[in-house]
């Protein structure tokens, strides 16, 4: 086991202690020094497993990441510190990362300042477009390639990764975390879960124009299947998160002087 190359910016990635989770700008540190620890590595050839870096006591923290290696560890990071520098320009919110479940892994937890509170799960298939075939009950990465017709290939995790994002957010409920409020009024408000499209990623606009929906200051996919997904791309996620005041109905306008 290679102790010397123990790094403790790796326990960012599976958060287990429920009074010791990083936020905000203290995890976005943490990802970042990992995401350089990652690319000095790469870089150096380094492709041996994240097993291999760390101390008995420490393997625990790591979840699911145990098995990866640097270079597959590299991934999720960039798509942590892409959306975490985005969500940190927003004044007053809450980011935390990593939440470990029974159920699975929330990649990000975000909380605004007027307490609504949104869970995202994070993924990426190189210059995929996604679709929704209804009826397949599936998603679908469509990859354009040259001189041919694009390619249709099922995506049957990132539906599994919605459910997950689902059954992880009951369990915390279950839980009482404080991670969804520190009253029993705060932890009764609703969670929004959504998945998000990262890197060049991006929704399919031949997707049914009935699965659609407006929701913030955006437009967004809507997918029904043993729970609520809300499907967008990285691009879209401050709009996402905008609270929009419903427009006033005609009497509002007459009663002003």
């Amino acid at each position: 086991m290679m102790e010397n190359n123990y790094n403790p910016w790796l326990e960012i990635l599976a958060q287990t202690d429920k009074k010791t989770y990083s936020q905000n700008q203290e995890a976005f540190s943490d990802l970042k020094n990992l995401q350089t620890f990652c690319n000095t590595t790469i870089a150096a050839g380094g492709g041996f497993a994240a097993t291999g870096m760390f101390l008995n006591p420490v393997l625990g923290l790591v979840g699911g990441f145990v098995s990866l290696t640097i270079i597959e560890l590299s991934k999720p990071v960039d798509r942590l510190v892409s959306v975490m520098e985005d969500l940190l320009k927003i004044d007053g919110i809450i980011v935390t990362p990593r939440i470990k479940t029974d159920k699975g892994t929330i990649d990000l937890l975000v909380k605004m300042p007027d307490r609504r509170r949104f869970a995202f799960a994070l993924r990426s298939k190189l210059n995929s477009r996604i679709k929704w075939r209804k009826e397949d009950q599936n998603f679908f990465a469509i990859t354009p390639r040259k001189g041919r017709a694009p390619r249709a290939k099922r995506w049957p995790d990132l539906l599994e990764l919605g459910k997950n994002l689902n059954e992880s957010i009951i369990s915390l409920n279950k839980q009482k975390s404080y991670l969804l409020g520190a009253n029993n009024s705060e932890l009764r408000l609703p969670v929004v879960k959504a998945i998000a499209l990262t890197s060049t990623t991006t929704v399919d606009p031949t997707n049914d124009p009935d699965l659609f929906v407006d929701f913030g200051a955006t437009r967004v996919l809507k997918v029904q299947s043993g729970c609520t997904m809300h499907v967008l791309e990285q691009r879209d996620i401050i709009k996402f998160l905008e609270k929009v005041n419903k427009r006033p109905i005609l009497g509002d306008y007459m009663s002003k002087p």
